[in-house]
């Protein structure tokens, strides 16, 4: 017996660029599941990736964000 398809799983990489995002919390308010967070550093805001495990990559935080600081990778991986 032989395989005629293999599953594929979306493996997704998020990062934030801290030195460019602003704080503005655009994704925090559009991410639906709650995947961001806004934090107080050095006297200023920045959003922080808090949950990646639940990201499904929809890609409406690149949408949002206004500084371009969000980058997220999808990559199929055979199961």
């Amino acid at each position: 017996m032989f395989k005629l398809f293999s599953k594929q799983k979306k493996v997704i990489s998020l990062y934030i660029n801290e030195d460019i995002c602003t704080g503005c919390g655009n994704c925090v308010i559009r991410c639906k599941r709650n995947v961001f967070v806004l934090i107080q550093d050095k006297n200023r805001y920045r959003a922080i990736v808090a949950s990646p495990e639940v990201c499904k990559g929809c890609s409406h935080c690149l949408e949002v964000c206004e500084s371009g600081a969000i980058d997220l990778v999808k990559q199929a991986r055979a199961m």
